[in-house]
């Protein structure tokens, strides 16, 4: 089985890859903290989907092949720690797969150029040819550059129906999966896909696939993108900082996501965790089919007293309850019920 934790940026979907690492059988490839993006990253797999099947004309399918061969070899050249690094973790395993998809959607191949191949560069030639235009007084637009087509000059043309394009998929995504875990645990993957492609699952997953979104208290998101986060990880807010158009930013990115009834999407808060542990668990164990006695090392990744000290952050600072307060009552439906309050300690706040 495949399992798929997934959330909003910040709401705590790593705490099930935690929580279920605890299973018998269930392992994460040995990624640990890992996000995977070849699907949904720009130019990635969903990108390539739309031009083809979507947005097809006589060049772009050049350009969107390209373009995904050129993500997919920054994703595997490149370790950005949490995410990328395949040919170090996996040697060529992964731009071996990424050439099998080619090959079964790239149907024509010449060679030639178009608008999408050129670059402006500069020239010694060009630069003497300006230079004797601006002593006549003649005009050039670009002085002392050429135009020069880069890459190579090979055209790659696919006219795929859908039916092709996802089988096609279907076969890359499970290699991808194979070459994570090759050994046949149920895999535990972390935000492989977002909220936001949900609507995509029946055309690249399987049915033994299984999908976990985690949301959380909306007060929360805001003080952590406002405050925690940036002294955390030395960075500025992701979302907007101030309140009013913090609401108004985050129900429009909300709205981006289409919702999706199936019986193989679990949905959740990181809270449920927290403070309904128990039938929270049971909850999961029944969504995946899984038993009790599987459960081994329990307590032993996620721990609920620690996390714990990861909620009601908006607490944390008087001027934070009331700078949120216009929050709770502008995405009333993202407030969560918290059955007591607590205040954690700004120094013991975690990632989840």
């Amino acid at each position: 089985m495949i399992i798929i934790a997934m959330g909003y940026s910040g709401t705590g979907s790593s705490a099930i890859i935690h929580l279920l690492s605890e299973y018998r059988n269930c392992t994460d490839g040995d990624l640990g903290k890992f996000e995977h993006l070849p699907f949904y990253t720009p130019h990635g797999l969903f990108d390539l989907e739309d031009t083809l099947l979507y947005n097809n004309s006589l060049y772009r399918s050049d350009a969107a092949i390209n373009d995904f061969y050129n993500a997919m070899k920054r994703l595997n050249d490149y370790d950005f720690g949490w995410f990328g690094g395949y040919e170090k973790r996996y040697g060529g395993k992964f731009m071996k797969i990424v050439d099998e998809f080619l090959s079964e959607i790239v149907q024509f191949k010449t060679t030639g150029y178009w608008s999408y191949d050129f670059e402006l560069k500069k020239n010694i030639f060009s630069f003497g040819k300006d230079t004797l235009k601006k002593i006549i007084k003649k005009e050039s637009k670009n002085f002392g550059k050429k135009f020069f087509p880069y890459g190579d000059n090979k055209l790659y043309y696919s006219f795929v129906e859908p039916e092709e394009f996802y089988s096609a998929a279907k076969k890359f995504v499970l290699n991808y999966f194979k070459m994570i875990n090759p050994n046949e645990k149920h895999l535990l993957v972390d935000q492989i896909i977002l909220p936001q492609h949900l609507d995509r699952i029946k055309n690249y997953f399987n049915d033994d696939v299984r999908f976990i979104v985690f949301d959380r208290d909306i007060r929360d998101i805001y003080i952590l993108n406002k405050y925690i986060y940036p002294r955390m990880y030395n960075m500025d807010p992701v979302f907007p900082s101030e309140p009013n158009q913090f609401i108004k930013f985050y129900s429009k990115y909300r709205k981006t996501e289409k919702k999706v009834d199936c019986d193989n999407i679990l949905r959740l808060n990181f809270e449920d965790l927290v403070y309904n542990y128990k039938d929270t668990v049971k909850e999961i164990e029944n969504f995946l089919d899984f038993s009790e006695v599987d459960h081994i090392n329990k307590y032993q990744y996620f721990i609920p007293e620690i996390s714990k000290k990861n909620t009601q952050n908006f607490r944390i600072k008087e001027d934070w309850v009331r700078e949120t307060e216009v929050i709770a009552e502008g995405l009333k439906d993202l407030v969560y019920p918290f059955p007591y309050e607590f205040t954690p300690n700004i120094q013991e706040t975690t990632d989840p």
